[in-house]
């Protein structure tokens, strides 16, 4: 697709500039441009709609600039793409620009993020998506980390590009078409698309913004399509799983989103929601090159500040086993002094013991220091 900008009505005083590409793919290409009367950065992205005739940018285009919400990014401006046939049926549209980029980029360029700022994202995540399923019945099509906006140093969340999404009908479900092939949901090779769809693709960038970004490079896209014509998950199931600093509660409701099995997923975004806000936590902080993880209690509020530390033991009946040790501070102080009961030995790679440690720091944290 070659670029297409939106200038503005006068061609000899632009309203856009270009600045720089974002991204450039065969379905569509996101750019960077100068809006010179807002005097700010914004991001056109042009897609190809062929194929689609239910989605909203076709069928009820109107609707995309009138869809407001605080963690949905906000359609300025919509046009058939300038140069190009119009029966291809691409549109560009104009959004704001979020300068720590999509989730996506974020996840890909630091590997993780703090719990506090990822349990922030996936909150603001399934209400966005909770606003389109009861307050304007939309079913989204293609969340992803992709699709997954951020600003203000990750504190703020908006799910964006609409233009695939499509409205319920009296069945609350659309076809099944557009989407990324890897967040597709599986029972979309026997039956249309539901609610349950989005929540599948919303579990699913949930388990990349708390495990981190799959390694794209190894991904077979012939075996993603033929996982999903024989109505499994597009990837094998030993990607289905979080590290050990989530707690089981997280991880839980995570893998249940992203099931094979409908039935098992949560009912609505709302469910989902509600079950995230139940889960306590310490906000652990991305490992040092050492593998010392640090963490704060309560996340919001900070008061006490935790550590974790793992040995091998060298010698000793124990000798090849991992001694992990937590420790404790006040914000205020340097003095780290540690917690013994929760210090533990552990085979190497035993993750379940290691998340024992992790789960029981969040009980000793909730009961020594209660959040009031």
């Amino acid at each position: 697709m070659a670029r297409a900008l939106l200038l503005g009505e006068r061609i000899d005083k632009p309203t856009y500039q270009f600045l720089e590409t974002i991204s450039e793919g065969n379905s569509a290409e996101t750019y960077k441009c100068w809006h010179e009367i807002f005097n700010r950065p914004v991001v056109q992205k042009t897609v190809s709609l062929l194929g689609l005739p239910d989605a909203l940018a076709l069928s009820e285009p109107g609707l995309l600039n009138k869809i407001k919400n605080d963690h949905l990014v906000q359609v300025w401006e919509a046009q058939w793409t300038p140069g190009l046939p119009r029966n291809l049926k691409c549109i560009t549209f104009t959004m704001p620009f979020y300068a720590d980029g999509s989730l996506h980029s974020v996840l890909e360029a630091r590997g993780e993020l703090s719990l506090y700022q990822g349990m922030g994202i996936a909150r603001q995540l399934l209400t966005a998506l909770h606003y389109l399923h009861v307050e304007q019945r939309i079913l989204h099509r293609d969340i992803k980390p992709g699709n997954v906006f951020l600003d203000d140093d990750f504190s703020s969340a908006y799910l964006g590009d609409l233009g695939n999404a499509a409205r319920m009908d009296e069945l609350d479900e659309a076809d099944g078409n557009g989407g990324t092939r890897l967040y597709r949901p599986p029972e979309l090779a026997v039956q249309r698309y539901g609610v349950a769809g989005d929540i599948y693709s919303a579990g699913f960038t949930l388990l990349e913004l708390f495990g981190g970004p799959l390694d794209y490079a190894i991904l077979d896209n012939v075996d993603i399509t033929n996982r999903l014509n024989r109505g499994q998950r597009a990837v094998a199931d030993r990607h289905f799983r979080l590290g050990p600093v989530i707690p089981t509660k997280l991880e839980r409701l995570v893998l249940e989103m992203a099931s094979r099995s409908v039935a098992r997923r949560p009912r609505s975004a709302a469910a989902a929601l509600r079950a995230l806000q139940q889960i306590g936590y310490v906000d652990w902080q991305p490992a040092d090159a050492s593998g010392r993880r640090e963490g704060f209690w309560p996340p919001a509020e900070p008061k006490i500040a935790l550590a974790v530390e793992e040995r091998t033991i060298r010698s000793g009946r124990d000798a090849g086993r991992v001694e992990i040790s937590v420790l404790h501070r006040k914000v205020q102080s340097t003095e780290w002094r540690r917690i013994s009961v929760l210090s533990k030995r552990v085979a190497p790679g035993d993750r379940r013991a290691r998340r024992g440690v992790y789960d029981a720091i969040v009980a000793f944290c909730a009961n020594r220091w209660p959040v009031r």
